[in-house]
């Protein structure tokens, strides 16, 4: 989504001069990788991996193409980036695990995750985006097997601490699964069996 002020990145070199004073006007912010990726992340979730352009996130910004390039190799550097930066984001355990003096208390807020009003959406939202690149890129499906295996780990040893056998801990997450992952599909878009 376009900002209200145009922004130039530190490497871009003019300065706005404000025709009514003839004198510089202020600068605009810098644009950091993570204006990027944010950026990014918007444009997959509201068209698709195919609108994610460098000309298109630069139009949006405000800035040439070749602030981009100061921050990323190329488009796979950035959209690496995307996926890291929603892998890391995904990992809400420890911050519940500072929240919670109980494994009971763990399980209830994950559980609840999912029902968490509008961050709860906008994460579905991304979460979704992302399933559907990695159903036709290999570097998506990658991290989306990766965080779906780290999910399933916590899931399961927080279900087994609080009195589940393993095999029981196991299929919790399976069944409840679509809401603790959402959109959980493997690369032929079935979901995946219930144990």
């Amino acid at each position: 989504m376009p900002k209200s002020s145009p922004q130039i990145d530190e490497h871009d070199e003019a300065v706005a001069v404000d025709a009514d004073s003839a004198s510089p006007a202020a600068p605009r912010a810098q644009l950091t990788p993570d204006d990027w990726v944010r950026a990014a992340t918007d444009l997959l979730v509201t068209k698709s991996i195919d609108a994610v352009r460098v000309d298109v996130l630069a139009k949006q910004l405000d800035v040439t193409r070749g602030s981009f390039y100061w921050h990323f190799k190329n488009r796979d550097d950035l959209l690496h980036q995307v996926l890291q930066d929603w892998s890391e984001r995904t990992r809400v355990g420890p911050k519940l695990e500072r929240q919670n003096p109980s494994v009971q208390g763990l399980v209830r807020d994950l559980l609840a995750l999912p029902f968490r009003g509008r961050s709860a959406r906008r994460t579905a939202m991304i979460e979704f985006a992302i399933r559907a690149w990695a159903r036709r890129d290999p570097m998506a499906q990658e991290a989306v097997e990766a965080v779906d295996e780290h999910r399933m780990d916590y899931y399961v040893q927080h279900f087994q601490a609080i009195g589940f056998a393993r095999l029981d801990a196991v299929r919790l997450p399976a069944i409840g699964g679509h809401a603790l992952a959402p959109g959980q599909q493997t690369r032929q878009g079935r979901a995946p069996p219930l144990l």
